[in-house]
């Protein structure tokens, strides 16, 4: 997992030029008792499904949270959950105003490093990016699953920048906050 995150830790570095923060003890496990229906997750249903199903609302219990919510997202943090199979894909990400996460299956953590950029992808979805807009979406970070997620690269476009660095989940620090952090 460790490789994964520093991985999409460089990435990010390298082509949006932010810094990832993965707060201390913020890597968590979900205890033994998961419900087997949240391990292997499908695609039907859409927003509507990972919104008012009883999946996602699993999920939507144990995000990450702030003070400031989900509905308005400034400053929210994006969860990523690892579960035993993302159905005929690697990652799956859902957003709305009643959540915001993503899921990865563990094929995702190992591989090609194309396949390993699967956890980068999916915050990048979180981050306003899709796999159609506002490029095509091939040859870059957002390349979409089904064309070979073991070649998916890590360039971004410039107008995939500029959407990811106005995302709420962005947020641009002082120097002297930056400092305070350090």
């Amino acid at each position: 997992m460790q490789e994964v995150l520093d991985l999409a830790k460089d990435v990010f570095a390298e082509e949006v030029k932010i810094r990832l923060t993965i707060p201390a003890g913020h890597v968590t496990y979900v205890p033994d008792a998961t419900p087997t229906y949240v391990l292997d997750v499908g695609c039907d249903g859409g927003i509507w499904g990972a919104q008012f199903t009883r999946v996602g609302a699993w999920f939507r219990s144990h995000q990450a949270r702030r003070p400031s919510g989900t509905f308005f997202g400034y400053r929210s943090p994006v969860t990523v959950f690892i579960v035993r199979d993302v159905k005929g894909k690697r990652g799956l990400r859902t957003s709305g105003f009643l959540a915001d996460y993503a899921v990865i299956d563990p094929r995702a953590l190992a591989g090609a490093e194309g396949s390993r950029l699967t956890l980068a992808h999916e915050v990048g979805h979180a981050c306003n990016l899709a796999h159609g807009f506002p490029s095509s979406g091939d040859g870059t970070l957002m390349q979409a699953d089904h064309d070979d997620p073991d070649e998916r690269p890590r360039r971004m476009t410039r107008a995939q920048k500029a959407l990811f660095r106005g995302s709420p989940h962005v947020v641009f620090l002082s120097r002297a906050a930056v400092a305070a952090e350090v």
